[in-house]
């Protein structure tokens, strides 16, 4: 026996339908990928589009009473809420209302006023709530930030929720991160703002080389680089880690993550990369102490499933004094703690 949810989407400031909202059932948390198919049978995953009169039915779902329940539309905030359906209550019929999205347009002033200051931009968002942001279309994975490349130096961040939000723009060119400044702004329900990033980036400037790692590992390495206080992992250097652990998300939470190639050639295969990955620069940052980081993700010695390995240091930012930082190579020791499994966590309730 199987149950059913069906209704109607719409706007919740004017009450029309909203068609072509995807709504889903999803219970895929961290598994997504191939388990699709599985969670689908199961009654677990189920998705649809709201037809032109914003109606909905998701159809076959299974019979419990914690099925998360999202829908996303352009132009409006992701809206969740949990669902039951029993063998008393097989069926549901909702109004899912969808409140209009609030959008910050993020601009790089360069000397010249706003527009293309450099090869390319990257512009990252995170709430002063501290809130996640979700893909339009799942729920996976949750991240503290959006991050947007800007060609031109300008993106709109769309479909926000209210609040105070931080927008900060970094340069990669040539193997140099540059870190140009950063603003905030708040915006409110189904406002539009516009902010402008003032490019003034500091006189500092750290060399980082790292040791390569010597596994031939299936994907390259990503740099983490934390703009706050020294970072404290609480992990203790050699081991690797779930992808999912809650190690990696707090340094996540607190770091600018850039792109991992550096500008390398994207045609090499991802061993090749990552030997190349050894030497950058960077550039403007904020004077303060750092934490430099390179994760790398795959099956390491006496383990089967891939797993991401941390390496890192912490090092300080002073105007006019240059400084060399080096991320050595460490031999892992096995997963963390010493009897992981490295299985998956157990996953909150994602944000709406």
């Amino acid at each position: 026996m199987s149950g059913i949810v069906r209704g109607i989407v719409v706007n919740d400031v004017t009450g029309e339908p909203v068609p072509g909202a995807f709504v889903a059932i999803d219970h895929t948390g961290d598994a997504g990928g191939s388990n699709l198919e599985r969670l689908n049978k199961q009654g677990l995953y189920v998705t649809t589009e709201t037809d032109a009169e914003g109606h909905y039915a998701l159809e076959r779902v299974a019979l419990r009473d914690d099925h998360p329940l999202y829908v996303t539309a352009s132009g409006f905030v992701r809206y969740a809420e949990t669902v039951s359906l029993t063998p008393q209550h097989p069926k549901r019929e909702l109004e899912i209302r969808l409140k209009p999205g609030a959008a910050i347009i993020a601009e790089v002033q360069g000397e010249e006023g706003p527009g293309p200051v450099v090869a390319y931009v990257a512009l990252r968002l995170t709430a002063q709530d501290g809130r996640l942001f979700l893909p339009p279309r799942g729920d996976w994975p949750a991240w503290p930030y959006r991050y947007e490349r800007a060609t031109d130096g300008r993106h709109e961040f769309a479909d926000l929720g209210p609040g105070r939000f931080r927008v900060e723009a970094i340069q990669i060119e040539n193997r140099t991160i540059v870190y140009l400044g950063a603003a905030e702004t708040e915006v409110a329900e189904a406002e539009t703002k516009t902010l402008r990033i003032e490019s003034r980036p500091r006189d500092t400037k750290a060399t980082v080389t790292v040791a390569p790692d010597p596994y031939q590992l299936k994907e390259q390495p990503i740099t983490v680089f934390e703009l706050g206080p020294e970072l404290d992992p609480s992990l203790p250097q050699g081991y690797f880690v779930h992808p999912e652990d809650e190690h990696l998300g707090r340094m996540q939470a607190n770091a600018i993550v850039l792109q991992h190639d550096l500008g390398e050639d994207a045609s090499k295969d991802a061993s090749s990369r990552a030997a190349s990955f050894k030497s950058f620069e960077i550039k403007g940052l904020p004077e303060g102490r750092y934490t430099a980081a390179v994760l790398t993700v795959g099956k390491y010695p006496n383990f089967n499933s891939p797993a991401v390995y941390p390496r890192w240091t912490t090092f300080a930012v002073r105007e006019s004094e240059p400084a060399n930082i080096q991320i050595p190579w460490i031999e892992p020791k096995g997963p963390y703690p010493p009897d992981a499994s490295l299985r998956s966590p157990a996953r909150s309730d994602l944000p709406t």
